[in-house]
Protein backbone atom coordinates (compact mmCIF):
# COMPACT_ATOMS: atom_id res chain seq x y z
CA UNK A 1 0.00 0.00 0.00
CA UNK A 2 1.35 3.42 -0.93
CA UNK A 3 1.58 6.43 1.37
CA UNK A 4 -1.03 8.21 -0.74
CA UNK A 5 -3.47 5.32 -0.39
CA UNK A 6 -2.86 5.20 3.39
CA UNK A 7 -3.58 8.93 3.65
CA UNK A 8 -6.72 8.57 1.56
CA UNK A 9 -8.01 5.73 3.76
CA UNK A 10 -7.24 7.61 6.97
CA UNK A 11 -8.83 10.84 5.76
CA UNK A 12 -12.01 9.28 4.38
CA UNK A 13 -12.54 7.48 7.70
CA UNK A 14 -11.72 10.56 9.77
CA UNK A 15 -13.97 12.95 7.86
CA UNK A 16 -16.78 10.41 7.66
CA UNK A 17 -16.59 9.93 11.45
CA UNK A 18 -16.41 13.69 12.01
CA UNK A 19 -19.76 14.02 10.24
CA UNK A 20 -21.22 11.02 12.04
CA UNK A 21 -21.80 9.16 8.78
CA UNK A 22 -21.91 5.41 8.39
CA UNK A 23 -20.30 3.82 5.37
CA UNK A 24 -23.81 3.21 4.02
CA UNK A 25 -24.82 6.85 4.41
CA UNK A 26 -21.60 8.08 2.77
CA UNK A 27 -22.19 5.63 -0.06
CA UNK A 28 -25.71 6.98 -0.50
CA UNK A 29 -24.48 10.58 -0.59
CA UNK A 30 -21.88 9.63 -3.21
CA UNK A 31 -24.20 7.44 -5.25
CA UNK A 32 -21.88 4.48 -4.63
CA UNK A 33 -22.35 1.08 -3.05
CA UNK A 34 -21.61 0.56 0.66
CA UNK A 35 -19.31 -2.30 -0.38
CA UNK A 36 -17.26 0.13 -2.48
CA UNK A 37 -16.82 2.54 0.47
CA UNK A 38 -15.81 -0.40 2.65
CA UNK A 39 -13.31 -1.52 0.01
CA UNK A 40 -11.81 1.98 -0.20
CA UNK A 41 -11.52 2.26 3.58
CA UNK A 42 -9.90 -1.18 3.82
CA UNK A 43 -7.43 -0.44 1.01
CA UNK A 44 -8.85 -3.03 -1.39
CA UNK A 45 -9.92 -0.43 -3.96
CA UNK A 46 -8.59 2.95 -5.04
CA UNK A 47 -11.23 5.48 -6.11
CA UNK A 48 -11.05 7.25 -9.46
CA UNK A 49 -10.68 11.02 -9.64
CA UNK A 50 -14.42 11.29 -10.30
CA UNK A 51 -15.18 9.20 -7.21
CA UNK A 52 -12.76 11.26 -5.12
CA UNK A 53 -14.73 14.35 -6.18
CA UNK A 54 -17.91 12.68 -4.96
CA UNK A 55 -16.21 11.93 -1.63
CA UNK A 56 -14.96 15.51 -1.32
CA UNK A 57 -18.45 16.86 -1.98
CA UNK A 58 -20.15 14.45 0.43
CA UNK A 59 -17.57 15.01 3.18
CA UNK A 60 -17.68 18.80 2.66
CA UNK A 61 -13.91 19.14 2.44
CA UNK A 62 -11.38 20.58 0.01
CA UNK A 63 -9.77 18.09 -2.38
CA UNK A 64 -6.32 18.34 -0.78
CA UNK A 65 -7.84 17.20 2.53
CA UNK A 66 -8.21 13.67 1.14
CA UNK A 67 -4.45 13.35 0.68
CA UNK A 68 -2.86 15.48 3.38
CA UNK A 69 -1.22 14.07 6.48
CA UNK A 70 -3.14 15.08 9.62
CA UNK A 71 0.09 16.46 11.12
CA UNK A 72 0.43 18.81 8.13
CA UNK A 73 -3.11 20.12 8.58
CA UNK A 74 -2.09 21.89 11.79
CA UNK A 75 0.95 23.38 10.03
CA UNK A 76 -1.21 24.74 7.22
CA UNK A 77 -3.63 26.27 9.74
CA UNK A 78 -0.73 27.83 11.65
CA UNK A 79 0.77 29.21 8.44
CA UNK A 80 -2.55 30.79 7.45
CA UNK A 81 -2.87 32.34 10.93
CA UNK A 82 0.69 33.68 10.83
CA UNK A 83 0.11 35.17 7.39
CA UNK A 84 -3.02 36.98 8.60
CA UNK A 85 -1.13 38.22 11.70
CA UNK A 86 1.76 39.45 9.54
CA UNK A 87 -0.71 41.39 7.36
CA UNK A 88 -2.35 42.84 10.47
CA UNK A 89 1.02 43.93 11.87
CA UNK A 90 2.06 45.43 8.57
CA UNK A 91 -1.15 47.46 8.40
CA UNK A 92 -1.25 48.63 12.02
CA UNK A 93 2.40 48.85 13.06
CA UNK A 94 3.49 50.12 9.66
CA UNK A 95 1.00 52.98 9.93
CA UNK A 96 2.11 53.78 13.49
CA UNK A 97 5.79 53.84 12.48
CA UNK A 98 5.05 56.11 9.53
CA UNK A 99 3.09 58.49 11.77
CA UNK A 100 5.94 58.54 14.32
CA UNK A 101 8.53 59.20 11.66
CA UNK A 102 6.43 62.04 10.27
CA UNK A 103 6.78 63.79 13.66
CA UNK A 104 10.58 63.55 13.70
CA UNK A 105 11.63 63.91 10.08
CA UNK A 106 11.17 67.46 8.86
CA UNK A 107 9.72 68.03 5.43
CA UNK A 108 7.98 64.68 5.21
CA UNK A 109 4.49 66.01 5.89
CA UNK A 110 2.06 66.14 3.04
CA UNK A 111 2.45 69.16 0.82
CA UNK A 112 6.04 69.97 1.83
CA UNK A 113 8.92 69.55 -0.58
Amino acid sequence: MTEIQSLLIENVKRHRSRLGLTQSKLAELCDLSPNFISSVESGKKIPSIETMQKLVDALDIKPYQLLIDDRDTASIGNLESLTRYKEFLHDTVGTAINESLDKFIPGEEKGEQ
